[in-house]
């Protein structure tokens, strides 16, 4: 179990992969606490002894002071469930004992998702889901995943979707949660995680050799130059924005920092100072690591790059400019935008955010509803400009930090703005 403080008041309560915002008052000297709209008595006087009746009323079995179940739970008569694999994993990541797919920790984010999909497909509680059964096959598919497979592809009227668009949408989640719940037994896992669990090996092969639905990939689509000019024309006035000075300052950056340099929405928001880097070319932000930051009521979680290698990008020396002139102070590790109170989960920031790109998108005369990714969109901006300057993907990669190129190709980049003639004549005269 473990809690974070979000304000005076407010605490973030988490216990494996749920968690739940409490908001502590006192009354007579005793603590109330209020979830969901509704205040309970917690019949205390310590605030620590508040929160752990706070978390055992939300979470049942987790107890804040001994942060062990209360009672163990029963053997499931198959053996071993996906709920005990999960288990493991979550462990896992508390401990920070095993890396990711680039080297770095697991996340939070990874493991909660993992955990998401495996219930998706088990369509029960993982406690009571058994992982010998999957070794029961339906046509040579597991058994949960036949049922799973069966209600997803199904309309309304039980009858099965084979094409259109709604069977690409749904074959698109399908692959999402089938490679996510094969992640829960990976080749690396089933020694070092589950190594003392006596596990159904006709399952776990079941399971890792589960395919993907075969669906069509839109692509990345890129606004018109005329209509990339407009958008770039409004967000370029900060007058344009609505709220207070560091509000606009910070929708501003955004944009700017996705739309010239091609950064992850979590890479904008942990972004620090000490990545404006000058060099005989000129400025340049290199995409590092980071270190907690503390600082007027609002922490930034120490954080690390998608990749485990930090990548350097050009920038503009006008967007460099402004964000230098912005410092507060000589640490390198101070924050790019500014947040305070409650708008330290990002989340105030982010409905803010999209308000403006929906505001800017209308203004311009276009349907935010066909650009409903927004930083996926600039970055996509970003990444196909590159290529076309370039005349190749190799550069963009780097900039756009994938480690597969076709990641880069397939996900960010619109061949069919290619403007220009390429000629390759080498000898320069016809052969004629």
């Amino acid at each position: 179990m473990k809690t974070k403080k979000l304000s005076q008041n407010k605490y973030r309560l988490a216990s494996g992969a749920l968690t739940a915002d409490v908001t502590l008052t006192q009354r007579d000297g005793f603590y109330y606490y209020r979830t969901g709209g509704v205040r309970k008595a917690a019949k205390t006087r310590d605030k620590a002894e508040a929160l752990s009746v706070a978390a055992t009323a939300i979470f049942g079995e987790v107890s804040l002071a001994t942060d062990k179940p209360r009672s163990k739970p029963k053997p499931h008569k198959g053996g071993v469930t996906l709920q005990d694999l999960a288990d493991r994993l979550w462990a896992a990541y508390e401990s920070g004992a095993l890396e990711g797919p680039s080297g770095s920790p697991l996340s939070r984010d990874y493991v909660k998702r993992i955990t998401l999909c495996a219930r998706r497909i088990a369509g029960k509680d993982l406690a009571e889901t058994a992982l010998s059964e999957f070794a029961q096959s339906a046509q040579g598919t597991p058994a949960p995943v036949a049922r799973y497979r069966r209600e997803l592809f199904s309309d309304a009227t039980g009858k099965p979707l084979r094409v259109g668009a709604e069977y690409q949408s749904r074959g698109s989640n399908y692959n999402h949660n089938i490679r996510c719940f094969k992640s829960l037994l990976k080749p690396e896992y089933l020694d070092s995680l589950y190594g003392d669990l006596d596990l159904d090996r006709v399952a776990v092969e079941a399971i890792r050799g589960l395919r993907k639905k075969k669906v069509e990939s839109k692509g990345f689509k890129a606004f018109s130059s005329t209509t990339l000019q407009k958008l770039d024309n409004f967000f370029r006035d900060k007058d344009n924005f609505r709220g207070g000075p560091e509000a606009k300052r910070n929708v501003w950056l955004r944009y700017w920092l996705a739309r010239c340099c091609g950064l992850r929405r979590t890479e904008i928001l942990q972004a620090r100072q000490g990545w404006i880097r000058q060099t005989d070319a000129g400025p340049v932000l290199q995409v590092d690591h980071t270190t907690r930051w503390h600082v007027t009521g609002t922490t930034y979680s120490a954080w690390s790059p998608k990749s485990r290698q930090s990548r350097t990008i050009p920038i503009p020396q006008w967007l460099a400019d402004d964000i230098v002139a912005s410092r507060h102070s000589d640490s390198p590790d101070e924050p790019v935008l500014s947040f305070t109170g409650f708008d330290q989960e990002r989340s105030y920031f982010e409905k803010q955010w999209k308000r403006h790109w929906r505001l800017g998108l209308e203004t311009i005369g276009e349907d935010w509803r066909d650009y409903p990714k927004t930083t996926h969109q600039l970055r996509g901006e970003f990444v196909t400009a590159v290529c076309h300057q370039t005349g190749g993907v190799t550069t963009a990669q780097a900039y756009a930090g994938h480690a597969d190129p076709q990641t880069t190709a397939k996900h960010y980049y619109d061949p069919t703005k290619v403007g220009g003639r390429v000629e390759i004549n080498p000898i320069g005269q016809s052969l004629s």
